[in-house]
């Protein structure tokens, strides 16, 4: 708090938090390199890097699992499937669909 209190820019930093509905601490720890949070966090980001107060290379961008590029999985090869297997075995490839036949007629 001791550093927001002495920042050059901490009248900035006010003006934007009440512009953007996010506390002054927040604004000065985003302008510091801290991860932005909500989308209200994300334009005092912005706002501060179109003022000149934070560079790009500031900003954190952290990745989660769903956003990582997938690696490519090793080929291995798969066991024929036999005719004996189990209806409940896994089919040879999730691709192939299971044919279906009608009833035998009970006649």
């Amino acid at each position: 708090m001791f550093q927001f209190l002495q920042a050059k820019h901490r009248d900035t930093y006010i003006h934007l938090a009440f512009k953007h509905w996010v506390s002054p601490s927040r604004v000065y720890a985003v302008a510091h390199g801290d991860h932005t949070r909500n989308k209200r966090e994300k334009a005092v980001q912005q706002e501060l890097v179109e003022l000149g107060i934070m560079h790009r290379r500031h900003e954190h961008h952290h990745h989660h699992e769903a956003d990582a590029p997938k690696a490519a999985a090793p080929a291995t090869p798969q066991a024929p499937v036999s005719e004996s297997a189990p209806a409940s075995a896994p089919a040879a490839s999730p691709s192939v669909e299971p044919e279906i036949r009608p009833a035998p007629s009970q006649e």
